[in-house]
């Protein structure tokens, strides 16, 4: 994905919601682990070649207090 993104974005912001919940039946992960995993790959590739300016990832309203906001910023701190 991070590799399409790279050719056809041209660097400019893109956004995103939390791929891998609900229609791809990824059923035993919660959404925080599930932004973790895209922070992750994001990061990791873009150790190697800038991806784009800006990352956003789009969370549900209902999604959203069943992420622990704090864990996930000072998961980003680690990385």
């Amino acid at each position: 994905m991070w590799e399409a993104i790279h050719r056809q974005g041209q660097r400019k912001a893109v956004s995103m919601g939390i791929v891998g919940s609900e229609h791809a039946r990824i059923n035993h992960l919660d959404r925080e682990s599930l932004l973790k995993m895209i922070l992750i790959s994001f990061i990791a590739r873009s150790r190697q070649e800038l991806v784009c300016k800006n990352l956003d990832i789009l969370i549900h309203p209902n999604d959203y207090y069943h992420i622990n906001m704090l864990e996930v910023a000072a998961f980003l701190r680690t990385l």
